[in-house]
Formats: structure tokens, sequence, C-alpha cells
């Protein structure tokens, strides 16, 4: 065959369409599929099942992160409930705060007024206090809180009585109280503050007899007016013996310098001008009176500038000597000093005087055990 011809016949069998089969299971005659087509299908099914995984996959984060939203919103609708109850705690303790503050505010108050008020210093004051207590039920229970706390380990009640009538109120005004209320006295009984003092022994000294703590509050509204006197007694002394003392340091201090070498020169030179023969003089210093005098017919007395330097160690000075009439001023010879101490002059002025500081002694005691007493209660 010639090229020609096989060209043709190429031709024509290109225009063939050539079917293959393929028996399937069951006899039957199947197209085969083109090779290329298959490879293809293969891979989209394996494409298809990856994409199939993933998303189950994705389904079960789906389901596990809704699980988790379910959980979050029980916590937080548990988390809200508590905050809820933490936000009703807050306000209760809130308010029972608000009112706590009140209530101290109201305390601290009364308690100051307690403080500032006793003790009383007029029967006026005391009538106010007593219907105050009468009435405020809060500033009575301060009132029985610092006369609680006035006590003291190992005191006996009658000081404790003692004690809680000086802190209510004064001598003055306890002076026109007595336990039964004869005479112009008033009675002390029929007031609330007595029966709250009264109830406070009983409390601390349950074991003493109710006629004991009554004698105590008697006795110490009978002895005001003897505490009043002697206190005024003593006062009068103490402002007596400030204005002696007074007196001697200002007499003191003019008389605190030596007498100087000129000073003493010009007693001897006034001796040398007597006569030429023996005479006595004497020459008296005394430091309260001031004076410096030289005993002569005559002869004059020394200034009081003079005086004033006289040494006040001694009260009197006494120089006896005889004259001979020479210029040496050992001419006073044979002489005699004798000195008398102020403390010696003074001996029986102290003697008086001692029952008086004693006296004095014991007040101050007294008062520094009232001041005591008081920064005690205060505290």
């Amino acid at each position: 065959m010639t090229t020609s011809e096989d060209s043709e016949m190429k031709d024509e069998l290109s225009g063939i369409a050539i079917e293959v089969h393929s028996i399937g299971p069951d006899g039957l005659d199947l197209p085969m599929e083109k090779p290329s087509e298959c490879s293809g299908c293969l891979q989209v099914h394996q494409e298809i099942q990856s994409i199939s995984a993933d998303v189950e996959s994705i389904k079960g984060h789906i389901a596990s992160l809704q699980q988790s939203v379910d959980s979050l919103d029980n916590k937080i609708a548990k988390s809200t409930s508590v905050n809820i109850e933490i936000l009703k705690y807050l306000k209760q303790m809130e308010s029972k705060f608000s009112s706590f503050t009140k209530e101290k505010t109201k305390k601290d108050s009364s308690l100051h007024f307690v403080d500032k008020t006793l003790p009383v210093k007029s029967v006026e004051d005391f009538w106010t206090f007593n219907e105050k207590i009468k009435t405020d039920k809060e500033l009575k229970e301060n009132f029985i809180v610092r006369v609680l706390s006035l006590a003291a380990e190992n005191q006996s009640s009658r000081n404790f009585v003692f004690k809680l009538v000086k802190y209510v109120m004064s001598d003055f005004v306890a002076s026109s109280f007595s336990l039964t209320g004869k005479g112009v006295n008033i009675n002390i009984n029929e007031t609330d503050v007595y029966h709250v003092l009264l109830n406070a022994c009983v409390k601390l000294y349950p074991h003493e007899s109710l006629s004991n703590l009554s004698k105590s509050f008697s006795d110490y509204f009978s002895q005001t007016r003897t505490r009043i006197s002697r206190r005024e007694v003593n006062r009068d002394k103490k402002m007596a013996m400030m204005e002696n003392e007074d007196f001697c340091n200002t007499s003191v201090k003019t008389k605190t310098k030596r007498p100087s070498a000129d000073k003493k020169e010009m007693v001897v030179k006034r001796a040398k001008t007597l006569p030429n023969r023996t005479e006595a003089c004497s020459v008296r210093l005394r430091s309260r009176r001031r004076t410096h005098s030289i005993d002569d017919e005559g002869e004059d007395s020394l200034d009081k500038e003079e005086a004033d330097d006289v040494e006040p160690k001694a009260s009197i000075v006494t120089v006896i000597g005889y004259y001979t009439g020479d210029n040496n001023p050992s001419s006073l010879s044979n002489s005699t000093v004798q000195y008398v101490p102020l403390e010696e002059e003074e001996e029986g002025e102290e003697g008086e005087n001692k029952d008086e500081e004693e006296e004095e002694v014991e007040e101050e005691e007294e008062e520094e055990e009232e001041e005591e007493e008081k920064d005690s209660s205060e505290r």
C-alpha cells in the first residue's frame, strides 16, 4: 500500500468510535470508563472524605465549646447569685455599722456629758443631772459605767462610798443633803443618783450589809461641814504663811552682801574718835531692824545703806572691847564676839508653825489623792 492509501485508512479509522465493554458481576456488558476520568473521581472522593472528617472534628469542637459555654453560664448564674448575696450582706453590714456609729456617737456624747457635769457644783445642777438620769436610759447606763470604773483592788466599802460621793458632788453640795432629810437638809435617799450609787456598792460588795453601806453614806454627808471648815482654816493658814514667807524673802534680799573692808574701817575710825580714856563700846547688828549703832553719848548711828550690807546670818552680833587711845585698830582689845543664829531666835516660831505645816501636808495629800482618783476615773 502506498502512503496515500495509508493516510486515507487512518482517517477512516479515526472517524470510528471504539467502545470498550467490560463484563459486570451479573454478566452484563458494562462500558469501561476512561482511565483519566476514574483517577479524578477518586481524588474528589478522597477530598470529600477528608472534608467530612474535618467537619466531624469541627462539630466535636463545637459541642465541647457549647458545653464550656453552658458550664460558664451556670457558673455565671451561680456567681451572680453569690454576688447578690454578698451585696445583701454588705448592705446589712453598712446599715449595722451606721447604727453602731450613731449609737457610739450618742454614747460618747453622754459620757462626755457625765464627765463634764460631775462633780456638780450646785444643788440646781444636781437636780438637773438627776432628772436626766431618770429620763435618759443611755445616760443612766453610761453613768453606771463611770461609777463602776471607780472601783479599786483591796478597797473597803466605806472608802468606795466616799469616793463615789466625791465623784458626784462637791462638799458644798453634799452639805445640803443627808440620808434622812432631817432639818433643812435634802433627803438624798429620794434621788435616782443615790440609788445608782447604792446599787453599784451592792454589786461590788455583795457580802456587805445594806445598813453598813447606808451608814457610810450617812457619815460622809454628816462630815461635809467639818471638812469645809477645816479646809478653810488650812487655806487661811497657808495664805498667812505665804505672805510671811514673801515678807522674809524681800527683807533677806536687802541684806545679802557682806560688809566691805571700807565699812569695817569706818567703824574702827569712829571708835578712834572717842576720848583718850578707856571706854566701853558695843556694836549691835540687828538683821531684822537693819540697825548698826555704836552706843556712846551723842554718837550717831550708821546709815541705813551701811546697815543693809550687814551679814544676815546672825540676828545679833555683840562686840565688847576697850579703846586704849592708840591709832592701831587692834586697840579694841579683850573683845568678845557673840553670834545668836537666826535659827535659834526663830525656834519658837517654828514650833508654832509646825502644827500648821503638818495640817497643810495632810491637806495636800488629800488633794493629791483626789486628783489621782479623778485621773483614774477619766482613764
